[in-house]
């Protein structure tokens, strides 16, 4: 059963499919430098121990599982430090907590043996050295990796210092505690961190009693002065436990909407970042219903508003609206055409609170185009806003709860194939405003635990259509050692009118870079020579998950369809090619069909309940908002 569609397009024509439900290397498709390497070939043959996952450019039949899915193979901590730390300024309770972390870490083992994998000459790493050795460990320092390190059962404890990276003790069985920012990605605990960090943490508070932080309650004076630190990631696996947090300085808080109005007039001085989004969900650590998850302009620490303008193209009608936030927000739609006042608000919740939902009504007059003004605050701490619509229940009047069923958070469907009523035409202009004004002290992790058998951070790519489906992980570690090429066989097109391509594709977004790429390619008549019609990869250096150059479409683990314009032509091939760097960066494609006219759009279904999520996008031809 569809729901909240419009009619379509019965004349399509399905000219192709490749579903990928069997391998076809030679038969359908041509694969250039295929392989699969699971752990014991990859350190056998590459004599690799950095990749802690199988690495392949395959049919997913080969393939153990296409997956980043590791369970914590011991007690991990993720430790706000640095080696640098001058010993003499660490507090006695500090100390203590220190201290009663690395007892947590190493209850049961029966070595004695610490290991520094990285780092162990730095005042800060001395703190934790000395600890050890007061409890009878024996420290030792290097040689690095998990190649060189004796069996995880013969060491008590693993530390990687900010000293330096240890990207191959993921799967090393042996506790670890690591206070290294731009590893904690590949060791797969938290998000990359920020490294280096020149911050005053005097002040430290318990978050969560017993377990890491022994006896420890209440807060206590950490470290004395300005020292440099490595920081924890805004991400971390769902079973991880915060222990303890501090106070770190950032930006004065943004207690109400007189305060965003104030610094968008001007009447407040503010520094602002500009961004676009496609779709209607921003976070920071609060997530609402949708699991898009967008990163705020600018990444701020502490207080802020962002300010998102864009254009609707609706058909008339009443609708409900929902407008989810931590803390505080305002949707304004300009139904006069007038420019924005208070007169246009549609919802306002002036307030701090953790995330919520509030509902109200719209009476679009006429079909066309409205602008609307998205404005969200934040206090202090976590932060999420997104926007909802009720789309299957005409004349407004609902109050909630939203849900995948009734309520879809706002984008252009047009782009997934969805005739829908309400659609986000082109990108939503983002401005953060952060408060000119000197730093204040905000709450962030310090002490973040992953006990043994957690779940670390990744997932499983799923929602392909039936079994099998084609993947690319750490494609640059084996064969060529660079771009790896898919090739379908030349399809006859001669003739057809209004081709269209549709694909199927998925990705993790732990680790990506921008060189880092998926592209999808054609050649339109056997004359050699491939015009690119996609390119997914990376927007930023900061952003470890890949979208569409046409779209700006985030890609999750989730498969999600896109839809393309073709040229014409005669004996037409298509081509995959996908270069990525490591274990955890994997890209996956599916179900790639060639229509004359556009073809039917798939179900809208629970992204977050386990239904298949499908969106498609239109071509160059169709949207251009990148300037391509």
């Amino acid at each position: 059963m569809l729901i909240g569609l419009g009619p379509v397009n019965l004349q399509a024509q399905l000219i192709y499919q490749e579903n990928f439900e069997t391998d076809g290397d030679g038969t359908r498709y041509t694969v250039d430098d295929g392989d699969v390497y699971e752990i014991p070939r990859i350190r056998e043959e590459l004599q690799n121990f950095d990749m802690h996952a199988p690495l392949y450019w395959a049919h997913s039949s080969k393939i153990s599982k296409v997956a980043v899915a590791i369970d914590a193979p011991a007690r991990r901590a993720i430790l706000t430090w640095h080696a640098s730390i001058n010993s003499a300024d660490v507090t006695e309770d500090a100390k203590k907590l220190l201290g009663n972390t690395l007892d947590w870490l190493t209850e049961g083992q029966t070595s004695k043996i610490a290991h520094f994998a990285t780092g162990g000459s730095g005042d800060g790493d001395n703190v934790i050295a000395e600890l050890l050795i007061a409890k009878g460990f024996e420290v030792i320092e290097g040689p690095t990796g998990a190649a060189n390190l004796p069996p995880a059962d013969t060491i008590a404890l693993v530390i990687v210092s900010s000293a330096g990276a240890d990207n191959t003790l993921t799967s090393y069985a042996a506790p670890l505690l690591t206070y290294n920012a731009s590893g904690h990605d590949d060791l797969l605990v938290s998000s990359i961190g920020e490294s280096n960090q020149q911050l005053t943490i005097d002040n430290v508070s318990i978050t969560t009693p017993g377990g890491a932080a022994g006896d420890l309650t209440g807060s206590f004076e950490f470290v004395n002065g300005e020292q440099t630190y490595d920081l924890i990631g805004v991400r971390v696996p769902a079973g991880a436990v915060v222990v303890a947090s501090a106070l770190f300085a950032g930006s004065e808080p943004v207690e109400n909407l007189a305060t965003v109005d104030d610094m968008v007039s001007g009447a407040k001085a503010s520094i602002k970042t500009n961004g676009e989004i496609f779709e209607a969900d921003l976070f920071v650590g609060a997530s609402g219903l949708s699991d898009i998850d967008l990163s705020v302009p600018g990444d701020p620490i502490g207080g802020f508003a962002t300010v998102g303008t864009g254009v609707l193209d609706v058909i008339p009608g009443t609708y409900s609206f929902a407008l989810g936030a931590d803390d505080g927000a305002r949707l304004r739609i300009d139904l006069d055409n007038n420019g924005f006042d208070d007169g246009d608000n549609v919802i306002v919740f002036d307030r701090n609170g953790g995330f919520s939902f509030e509902y109200g009504d719209v009476t679009f007059p006429n079909a066309g185009s409205y602008n609307f003004e998205w404005t969200t605050f934040n206090s202090v701490g976590d932060y999420g806003a997104e926007i909802w619509y009720n789309y299957s229940i005409e004349g407004g009047g609902s109050t909630g709860p939203v849900d995948f069923v009734d309520w879809t958070y706002i984008t252009d469907w047009r782009l997934f194939g969805f005739a829908d009523p309400i659609n986000l035409s082109g990108p939503i202009a983002v401005t953060t405003y952060v408060l000119d004004t000197p730093p204040v002290l905000v709450e962030a992790p310090l002490l973040v635990t992953i006990d043994e058998g957690v779940p670390l951070l990744g997932g499983l790519i799923s929602g392909q259509n039936g079994e099998g489906f084609f993947a690319g992980g750490g494609v640059n570690k084996f064969g060529n050692g660079g771009t790896k090429t898919l090739t379908l066989n030349p399809v006859d097109v001669s003739g057809q009118p209004d081709l269209k391509l549709s694909i199927m594709v998925a990705a993790t977004d732990l680790d990506f870079e921008t060189g880092d790429f998926l592209t999808v390619s054609v050649d339109p008549n056997l004359g050699g020579f491939f015009e690119e019609i996609v390119d997914f990869r990376s927007p930023s250096g900061s952003d470890k998950f890949i979208q569409g150059s046409v779209h700006g479409i985030r890609i999750g683990n989730r498969f999600k369809t896109f839809v393309y314009d073709l040229p014409s032509g005669t004996d037409m091939t298509i081509q995959i090619q996908v270069l990525n760097t490591w274990f955890n960066e994997i890209m996956a494609f599916d179900n790639i069909s060639i229509y004359s006219g556009d073809p039917p759009p798939p179900p809208k279904e629970d992204p977050v309940g386990g239904g298949d999520i499908y969106t498609v996008g239109a071509g160059p031809g169709v949207l251009n908002l990148d300037g391509a």
